[in-house]
């Protein structure tokens, strides 16, 4: 007889990656199998874990790494490998799933239609929420407590039955083929989805929402591919950090309360909405501290663009300056020169930056929320009001002559907004100078005139997929040059709308703006509205009024409350020019400040 000794165990390959781990039979249940259920473990799922050389596990085991570091350095199929697999892939039927050595192939569909909505579920998911984490404390610091102390929407519903109803404005086109690269990761992202509801959501986001974010049909964009990326690793390798979760939750909320402007479903939208924005600030408030690597700064960064947009579609108050000011906050702690480090966090660094430059900075409409100095090109330059202004003027004389030189290259709203750097840097001084109320001398405005001249796009190339997206960031990059004399002309140059140089430039940007128009027919695209917002304040002749509300009617139709609530603020600004004297200039910002509106104009 054989001495007793330890049971011997068969590794098994198809139960879920804990029960592996454990070396324990798997029930193998889905989603959690029974064994990790009753032994009150988590379920990892029977996904493949892999780990790259140099990548931590976040829960402390050793896992086996895919590849060893001299390995991943390593090609491992020789050429005849790669052709052999791919002329297999080639002459695969259409429509078939086929993973051959190292390739897969998935199927996705030929159009995309706009996404159709189906009732909730009765499922104890309905709410299409994930749950709070067990180990979340909120922490009451200055930098979160913006956010903390930000109005909610109402959470008091919590049997949602209401189904999504037929949208209340024209249903909108489909996106264009290049979306169709996108989709095949939804399916990828359904298998890690909470909820049906969430998966909805998200595909509401990927085929509509995120194109009408922008002004040109371009995939490569920051909503397409920086925002949906992020998405998925909120659902993958960093589910467990506050800042990608936060940024989800945002995301989804979005989705949801832009979906309840556009369609008839106001009491289940708002619900839902309002439960992912609660769960994204209670993330936040715990990403905003714990965050210190500069992936999940990203992550925080985005919800903060995420949630400072939602109230420009929503119509949702002052919301969007809490959002602000507890993210410009944030902002001043981290190391901008981290910000410059790729693409990605240059972009979101950036969009940030436009966004603060193309808000109303008139002290009366401003509401205590000074223009803020940020610069990829200058950190730390000092604002006129502070320090010695014979130093300001020198570095802002050096900065135009770096300018004028060509400066660098690595500005990436020009191609995708059809905003340059320079245009956006004088829009931030002249916004400086009107919340300071500083009067420049002539001299100073010479010198700020003549550099909008300067930088006139008229001849600039912008890249692109095609002709149809560098032609149309051309036009808006026009009308940001001819909305930026305009409004340099009527507040601190004190001219008249009825001025020649103003009606001028009116009628220029008009005709750029009609250009665009006549570009994006077919398309769910909306760009910055501030080139056409300055525009139209300052309109006087009625056939060009007719022709620049055609922007604000459009864009009305996408359910963009921000598109709306301007466009009264224009009414009332013609009205009150109407019936004034000709001697009395009627300022928008005053006609804002009187109807208590308070909207961002991006």
């Amino acid at each position: 007889m054989r001495p007793r000794g330890e049971t011997k165990r068969s590794k098994t390959f198809t139960g879920c990656r804990t029960c592996r781990l454990r070396s324990v039979k798997c029930g193998e249940e889905k989603p959690a199998c029974r064994r990790c259920r009753n032994s009150g473990l988590t379920c990892a799922g029977y996904g493949i874990g892999l780990v790259w050389p140099g990548q931590k596990v976040s829960n402390g085991t050793q896992r086996r790494m895919l590849l060893d570091t001299a390995q991943s350095s390593r090609v491992f199929l020789s050429e005849r490998d790669v052709d052999s697999a791919l002329e297999t892939i080639d002459s695969a039927a259409d429509g078939a799933c086929l993973t051959v050595k190292l390739f897969s192939v998935f199927p996705t569909t030929s159009s995309v239609d706009h996404p159709q909505w189906n009732a909730p579920s009765t499922s104890s998911d309905a709410t299409g929420v994930s749950p709070p984490p067990t180990n979340l404390e909120v922490n009451h610091l200055d930098l979160s407590q913006a956010y903390l102390s930000s109005p909610r929407a109402a959470c008091s519903v919590d049997d949602f039955e209401q189904q999504w109803c037929s949208p209340r404005y024209p249903t909108p086109p489909t996106w264009p083929g290049p979306i169709e690269m996108i989709l095949p990761a939804l399916d990828g992202f359904s298998l890690f989805a909470d909820s049906r509801r969430e998966r909805q959501l998200m595909h509401y986001w990927v085929t509509f929402l995120s194109g009408l974010m922008t002004p040109t049909p371009r995939v490569d964009n920051i909503f397409h591919n920086i925002f949906t990326t992020l998405a998925f690793l909120a659902k993958s390798t960093y589910r467990n950090s506050p800042a990608y979760q936060a940024f989800l939750h945002s995301l989804y909320a979005f989705a949801a309360l832009s979906h309840t402007r556009l369609h008839d479903s106001s009491l289940f939208g708002r619900e839902t909405g309002g439960r992912h924005v609660e769960k994204s600030l209670q993330y936040l408030s715990q990403g905003l501290t714990s965050s210190t690597q500069l992936e999940e700064q990203q992550a925080v960064l985005a919800t903060i663009i995420t949630l400072s947009v939602i109230p420009a579609f929503t119509g949702d108050g002052s919301d969007w300056r809490v959002h602000f000011r507890g993210g410009l906050a944030w902002l001043h702690t981290t190391d901008k020169s981290a910000w410059k480090y790729s693409r990605t966090t240059s972009t979101l660094y950036q969009f940030l930056v436009c966004l603060e430059t193309l808000r109303p900075a008139q002290y009366n409409v401003a509401k205590d929320l000074p223009p803020q100095r940020f610069s990829l090109r200058h950190p730390e330059l000092p604002s006129p009001e502070s320090g010695d202004r014979s130093k300001y003027l020198d570095e802002e004389r050096d900065y135009q002559e770096e300018e004028e030189d060509g400066g660098e290259t690595d500005w990436y709203l020009s191609d995708v907004f059809g905003i340059t750097r320079p245009i956006l840097e004088i829009i931030h001084q002249i916004n400086q100078w009107l919340f300071d109320g500083i009067s420049p001398p002539a001299q100073e405005l010479d010198q700020l005139e003549l550099r909008i001249y300067r930088n006139n796009p008229e001849k600039s190339r912008f890249s692109g997929p095609d002709e149809r997206c560098r032609e149309m960031a051309w036009h808006h990059a026009r009308a940001f040059y001819c909305a930026c004399h305009i409004y340099l002309g009527c507040t601190l140059r004190r001219r008249s709308p009825k001025d020649h140089i103003v009606s001028s430039f009116v009628r220029q940007g008009i005709e750029h703006i009609e250009a665009f128009g006549l570009l994006e027919q077919d398309l769910n695209v909306s760009g910055l509205m501030w080139p056409a917002f300055i525009t139209a304040c300052e309109t006087e002749q009625a056939d060009l009024r007719l022709r620049v509300m055609k922007y604000f009617d459009k864009r009305e139709r996408w359910g963009i409350a921000n598109v709306t609530e301007a466009k009264e603020v224009i009414l009332n600004v013609w009205r009150r020019k109407d019936e004034a004297p000709a001697d009395q200039n009627v300022l928008w910002h005053d006609v804002m400040a009187e109807m208590g509106a308070d909207i961002i104009l991006s």
